[in-house]
């Protein structure tokens, strides 16, 4: 896979949104206007995952019936790791293949009178490894703390808790509540005790072996955090980010913080929030962030749309190149849809994060849900974990419904200084531009999909931008034309595009470009 030599950055990979596709141009020759390279007839597709059976079943004393969230899910040493919510605490399993799955005995908290269960801690509900960090912080967690806090706080700027006032449970004739928001928010008119407001702080623990915790005294973020918290180290920023879920405008969205020291936390900035193309009665529940794999520059969420007037909830992707900077590039096709044929739940789904690749090479994202419409109706419903699936870089494609057209760009050297619209001062000032006038053979392979009687063509040209367009035609590169190319069919993820069998692109130009004639076919992923 080829990278740019200035960012680093992928310059092949899945077409998940617009970011590789050139926007084209419009130019007038001779009084006559024309267009050069536009895409036309094509339209971004999320795809459908395929849903599993069951891989974690709610089967132990402490589970309760329950095994969801997914908080963590990665591989370590060869072996795949869930970590994942129950009421017991946070528990882990592991698999040697990714299918199969056992739950260790830790020996580390006590349930019943015995550690023999797979509770990593009962205080946290998500766990990270942390390179930069000494040994006897290695490992970090992320938890919250909540209650009801006075209005103003004490001399040392610290929040005040209000307890259960139950004289004024007893005077409101409630005298069992064990309930402050029951107390005083259902009994709003008729409330004479102390006050409080609902508070949730981001919070923080650090540990040598992941097992044994030291908390820290303060909380790590002083916001409502009451959802999924991704939070892990950036070795590329070097600094901890936090995907987090907070509000805006009363509803639920997607933000980020960040912190160099793992003690302060920025405040949260929305990341992905409903907008005006959205109905108004959507929010995003949960927001399940990962990164593409292998990929540090290629970011997605699995939203949870939730529909507050249905009180259903499906799952959307979001796109984003640089974490920060996002997009819903199709929200009318639903990754996971509830109540879906074979989608194991019905009203509310969920995805945790973490999109790994299996042994088989698919793609791979956990996912629960519950049948019922409210998610607080009952707490302890049979909540077994499953995967979505996806075969690889199948999460969505551009598809052409009937004749499309895109061109592909792969620039190895452009600054950010230089002109898209023009062509950069050639290496070795020979056009067309090779950094390696030796470079060894390699080759285009393309990951489609054509419908009955669709097909691929693609051609190649040495570069893209209106100043070489306008001068005449850009003509493809002798012998790599669409006349010359051998038609693609069917259904493929790895396929070498040919040109009269011949396959090697190599020596050509660095600011290659791809033009693709496409009919009743979708394009997932390129590759030089």
């Amino acid at each position: 896979m080829a990278n740019d030599s200035i960012t680093g950055n992928s310059t092949t990979g899945p077409l998940l949104d617009w970011w590789y596709v050139h926007a084209g141009y419009m130019g007038f020759k001779d009084g006559i206007s024309k267009s050069w390279d536009v895409p036309m007839g094509v339209e971004i597709e999320a795809q459908p995952a395929e849903k599993s059976d069951p891989i974690l079943q709610p089967d132990r004393p402490w589970e309760k019936e329950k095994c969801g969230p997914v908080t963590s899910f990665f591989v370590k040493e060869g072996r795949y790791i869930i970590d994942y919510y129950s009421p017991g605490g946070l528990c882990r399993a592991e698999s040697e293949d990714g299918y199969n799955w056992t739950k260790p005995d830790l020996g580390v908290v006590d349930f019943g009178g015995s550690a023999k269960n797979n509770i990593i801690t009962t205080k946290y509900s998500r766990i990270f490894e942390d390179p930069s960090a000494p040994p006897e912080a290695r490992f970090k967690a992320i938890g919250s703390r909540s209650g009801f806090y006075a209005r103003e706080r004490d001399a040392d700027g610290k929040y005040i808790e209000v307890h259960l006032d139950r004289e004024a449970a007893a005077r409101l004739g409630d005298p069992d509540n064990q309930n402050q928001l029951r107390l005083q928010e259902w009994n709003r008119e008729n409330f004479e005790g102390e006050w409080g407001t609902l508070k949730a702080f981001m919070t923080g623990a650090v540990s040598p072996d992941g097992f044994n915790w030291t908390d820290l005294e303060e909380p790590l973020l002083e916001e409502f955090v009451d959802g999924d918290k991704v939070v892990f180290y950036d070795e590329v920023q070097k600094k901890y980010i936090g995907y987090l879920r907070f509000h805006v405008a009363g509803r639920r969205c997607a933000g980020r913080s960040e912190s160099d020291d793992f003690r302060t936390f920025t405040p949260e900035e929305v990341m992905v929030m409903p907008d005006a193309l959205d109905p108004p009665d959507l929010s995003f529940y949960n927001h399940g962030y990962t990164r593409y794999p292998g990929r540090n520059d290629l970011h997605l969420m699995f939203l949870s749309r939730y529909v507050q007037s249905a009180a259903t909830k499906d799952i959307q992707i979001a796109v984003s190149h640089d974490g920060i900077l996002w997009e819903r590039p199709d929200r009318n096709n639903h990754l996971l849809d509830n109540y879906a044929e074979g989608a194991g739940y019905g009203s509310m789904l969920y995805v945790g994060p973490g999109l790994l690749e299996m042994p088989d090479g698919r793609y791979a994202v956990t996912y629960w849900g519950t049948a019922r419409k409210c998610l607080h109706d009952d707490p302890n419903e049979n909540l077994p974990v499953r995967y979505a699936l996806w075969e690889k870089d199948r999460i969505a494609g551009i598809r052409a419904r009937s004749d499309g057209r895109l061109t592909l760009r792969q620039d190895l050297y452009r600054a950010p200084p230089d002109c898209p619209d023009s062509i950069p001062a050639p290496i070795h000032n020979r056009f067309p531009p090779l950094a390696d006038p030796d470079e060894p053979p390699r080759q285009l392979r393309l990951n489609y999909k054509t419908e009955t009687g669709g097909f691929i063509k693609v051609e190649l040209i040495t570069h893209i931008g209106p100043k070489p367009h306008l001068s005449g035609s850009l003509n493809a590169i002798d012998g790599y034309s669409f006349e010359d190319c051998d038609v693609l069919q069917g259904d493929e993820v790895n396929r070498v595009v040919t040109w009269k069998g011949k396959d090697n692109v190599a020596r050509l130009s660095d600011s290659l470009a791809i033009r693709i004639e496409m009919y009743k076919a979708t394009l997932f992923a390129f590759q030089l």
